[in-house]
């Protein structure tokens, strides 16, 4: 070829996401400006809390849930993959709650066009989630922005990426990587844990203690689960931290006495 290729200088898109401090904030508004609030609550949860795409969510039924394994399997991928999603306990309960108020069959769309069953319209979500990101100052998102927040959400969790990509449905994984959104307090968050893994320190004082008011909220949100996790922000870690420490402690002691009686045994 007579000429050289040029590469042309890109600019990274930052995706807009719901951060773990804006949900409670971003649910109470979506479902202040819908006409069906309890099923607006439910849409946005599962969008937040399952990473699904909208329109898995539209086309969702009953048969799709396993209350047995307590798992989601959407019909219709975007890959044309099947995938199962772990409920967390505390949607699956709601979900419990919407199908029983509702008397749905296995059949019936969880949720429908007011007098039918046909599933709700494809923009069922637009309105509602540019209203609730305007509340939080965010006015880029959109429906599908809601898996960026899963991806990201559980990234700060520790969750695995290959995990993430599964729970996504992404044939690839550098797809994946696109959804995880750049979080300040990540790598001071993954250095916590590990130290912790390895039973030194806490997750006090390393960047966690930000989350805190955060999490108390949304688990006031979805449940008041927050006394259940003693006010850490990702999972209650105190009494495996007690633990280790306290293990930690008797090696120490039992390598000061085995050392102590080398020392008599060599006199």
């Amino acid at each position: 070829m007579p000429f050289t290729n040029a590469k042309v200088p890109t600019q990274q898109v930052v995706r807009p996401y719901v951060s773990l401090k804006e949900i409670p904030e971003f649910i109470e508004e979506g479902m202040a400006h819908s006409t069906d609030p309890e099923a607006c609550e439910l849409q946005l949860s599962m969008g937040l809390f399952l990473g699904l795409r909208s329109g898995e969510i539209r086309f969702a039924k009953v048969m799709n849930i396993d209350f047995d394994k307590q798992t989601f399997a959407p019909d219709l991928t975007k890959t044309r993959q099947t995938r199962s999603i772990y409920i967390p306990g505390f949607l699956i309960q709601k979900v419990k709650a919407f199908i029983g108020d509702r008397n749905l069959k296995p059949n019936d769309y969880l949720f429908r066009r007011p007098g039918k069953n046909d599933p709700v319209g494809p923009g069922f979500l637009r309105e509602v989630v540019q209203k609730a990101a305007q509340k939080i100052r965010k006015p880029a998102l959109t429906p599908h922005r809601m898996r960026t927040s899963f991806a990201t959400l559980h990234a700060i969790a520790g969750t695995p990426i290959r995990v993430i990509q599964q729970m996504l449905g992404h044939k690839c994984i550098q797809t994946t990587l696109i959804y995880i959104q750049d979080v300040p307090e990540l790598n001071q968050i993954a250095q916590a844990r590990l130290e912790a893994l390895v039973g030194f320190g806490n997750f006090a004082g390393a960047g966690v203690h930000n989350l805190k008011p955060w999490h108390v909220e949304v688990g006031a949100l979805l449940g008041n689960l927050a006394p259940e996790v003693q006010g850490d922000p990702i999972l209650s870690a105190a009494p495996l931290l007690e633990m280790m420490n306290s293990l930690h402690g008797e090696i120490k002691r039992v390598e000061t006495a085995l050392a102590s009686i080398r020392e008599k045994a060599t006199e």
